[in-house]
């Protein structure tokens, strides 16, 4: 049989194609077998006046593996993936009407793709219906599904995490017979879910292990990571995910998710105050926390979002998304970002990788968005990237010292960083001149303060020992300072230097806001290690002192760093490549001191290591004395 032929689409008339499943019964006698191919026919259609069709979203799957489909009587070579959701969604007796990017799309016709990647966001809002396929059942799916149904459809139906509802914690804490906020709206339909789900959770049931294991291996799936779907899924006027047989509404997976992740918030606040208390000890083997919620959550978030997001955004939100083509972590969020056209970016595939992810963070940083450098990470794998331009191909990243974060009540669509520093202390400068900045062959030259050199470092976060040896590392770096007098205020700013450096001076999200942090957790960290060899600290012991979240967020942010002091006078963390020789500059409208090295010992050009948290200049200190302002040329 012949290979399948595209004929080319109209761009005038906004055409687009579309695939027609024929029916499971439509096949002629001699081809009705167990291995009786998906047999589909494709026709044109506009945008302006389409019939009725689904949109289908789902993972290609490793596409060095492909089976054969019959389109318009000849072979197509699809991904295993895609030919088990085609014969999933095939009917007996209907044609099924679908659009499917790899056949509706000729993958090897750029002008095509490009032409076409344009339309995608419309073809999915123009949609009766957006089908998220997950793939076959498997691992035990099947009670995954009906269980997401069932307790997220009721979590749903009981409004609880939702404005104006009841919040999950307090259900739980007043069934403990703890005190709850008088402001709680508390209803016994609600508090009886509560005990229910705290019932379907618990380790102590004999279901535990293999229901959580369900969920663990559900939401581990290929879908969830792919960078595609988040632009399909906030295009979606209706939603419904498919698992082999089984279907989910999009509210039951959402309000499932929160279920999970505020169960688990519960979970260890329990646990925590249980170890305090009675020694009591962590029952071993699967977790709820293993469960990665937050992917999950932030693509349906976007999807209930009432504005679109600026680009910075959402490469940041879903940088650890993978794609095929590693152009598509930027492609892929230009349909649904709210500043694309602005930034005069668009999809072109004749455009290699490195000039792609150059072009993007070239143009956010031009719009004052330098904490795209806050995702340069090393080694990078993209040939030919210059020091200042991310790898978004990466999956891995260290947590930024800050998070950008929907602002809900500013403009539309606007953003802020938090949590708040000020190394600039100003926003207002101008960061690049208009001219030239956007060819690619132009270096990239910014302004900025020399804040000195680094002089010593740490070791790297290890995960054994790890707590202990990090306050250790910085502690033996702020006795080799220039603060080294043995006064009280000065042996005082030395261990407020150190517990704040060690968390990046911040703390876990709390609710929509992620603040510095508090003065009463570094006066509890003094008083109660003042006398200790900070090797010596743990986390048990920094949870007995009800440091538990500190200790959290500690080993968050020291993985891929490590304790630097520059000038004698800065005990701070930074990237773990940061070398002595190194310097610390503060970008002229950058909440962040960043780390750069010289490109050679004859060169003016600097490199960009990674951003950095300095204490003592993350509120301006270092723009008060003003200082000499550097043109500083990256390469």
């Amino acid at each position: 049989m012949s290979r399948y032929d595209y004929k080319p689409l109209d761009p005038s008339k906004r055409e687009f194609r579309l695939l027609h499943i024929l029916p499971e019964n439509d096949a002629t006698s001699e081809d009705k077998s167990s291995i009786d191919p998906v047999r589909c026919t494709v026709s044109h259609a506009s945008l302006d006046s389409a019939p009725p069709y689904d949109a289908l979203s789902y993972t290609w799957g490793d596409p060095s593996t492909q089976t054969t489909i019959v389109v318009d009587g000849a072979d197509f070579l699809a991904t295993p993936n895609l030919e088990a959701g085609l014969r999933h969604l095939r009917k007996k007796d209907e044609i099924v009407t679908l659009w499917v990017d790899a056949l509706c799309i000729n993958q090897s016709d750029i002008p095509e793709k490009n032409f076409q990647l344009k339309q995608m966001r419309e073809i999915y809002v123009q949609a009766k219906s957006v089908i998220a396929w997950l793939g076959p059942s498997s691992e035990n799916s099947e009670e995954a599904m009906k269980w997401i149904e069932d307790y997220g459809g009721r979590s749903h139906q009981l409004k609880i995490g939702s404005i104006g509802g009841p919040r999950l914690i307090s259900l739980l804490d007043a069934l403990d017979g703890r005190d709850v906020p008088t402001d709680e709206a508390i209803n016994e339909e609600a508090t009886i879910f509560a005990a229910d789900l705290r019932e379907q959770l618990s380790p102590a049931n004999s279901w535990h292990a293999d229901l959580i294991t369900a969920l663990l291996k559900f939401f581990k799936r290929a879908y969830w990571n792919r960078i595609w779907i988040v632009q399909e899924l906030a295009s979606a006027s209706n939603l419904i995910f498919v698992c082999g047989s089984d279907t989910a509404s999009d509210n039951a997976i959402y309000d499932t998710l929160r279920l999970l992740r505020n169960f688990t918030q519960y979970q260890n606040l329990k646990w925590n105050r249980m170890v305090q208390e009675t020694q009591f000890v962590k029952p071993s083997g699967v977790s709820l926390t293993q469960i990665n919620t937050s992917r999950p959550i932030n693509l349906l978030k976007f999807r209930r979002a009432t504005h679109p997001a600026p680009l910075i955004h959402l490469m940041r939100t879903f940088r650890f998304f993978s794609s095929t083509d590693p152009r598509d972590k930027v492609f892929a969020l230009l349909g649904i970002s709210r500043d694309a056209d602005v930034l005069g970016l668009r999809a072109d595939y004749n455009k290699t990788c490195d000039q792609v992810y150059a072009d993007a963070a070239r143009r956010l940083i031009h719009a004052g968005y330098l904490d795209i450098l806050g995702l340069v990470q090393y080694p990078k794998s993209v040939p030919g990237l210059q020091s200042w331009v991310p790898d978004l191909s990466r999956i891995h990243y260290r947590a930024p010292l800050q998070q950008r974060s929907l602002e809900r009540k500013g403009p539309p669509g606007s953003t802020r960083l938090e949590p708040k520093f000020f190394a600039s202390a100003t926003k207002e400068n101008i960061v690049l001149r208009r001219e030239n900045t956007m060819a690619p062959d132009m270096p990239l030259s910014l302004h900025g303060v020399r804040v000195g050199k680094i002089e010593q470092v740490g070791l790297h976060w290890e995960n054994e020992g790890g707590v202990g040896r990090w306050l250790h590392e910085l502690q033996r770096l702020s006795q080799l300072g220039s603060f080294t007098d043995d006064n009280d205020e000065a042996v005082k700013y030395r261990a407020q230097a150190v517990w704040r450096a060690a968390v990046a001076d911040q703390e876990i999200r709390q609710g929509v806001r992620k603040p510095r942090l508090a003065d009463e957790k570094v006066h509890t960290a003094w008083e109660s290690f003042k006398e200790s060899d900070l090797k010596d600290v743990d986390e048990k012991a920094l949870e007995d002192v009800g440091l538990s979240y500190y200790c959290e967020w500690l080993q968050t942010v020291s993985k891929g760093r490590r304790p630097l002091l520059c000038e004698s006078s800065y005990l701070g963390i930074g990237p773990s490549e940061t070398e002595p020789g190194d310097f610390v500059f503060v970008l002229l409208g950058s909440d962040l001191p960043f780390i750069m090295r010289s490109e050679s010992d004859t060169s003016e050009k600097m490199q960009v290591i990674g951003e950095a948290y300095l204490h003592g200049i993350m509120d301006g200190e270092v723009m008060e004395k003003n200082p000499e302002i550097e043109t500083i040329e990256l390469c």
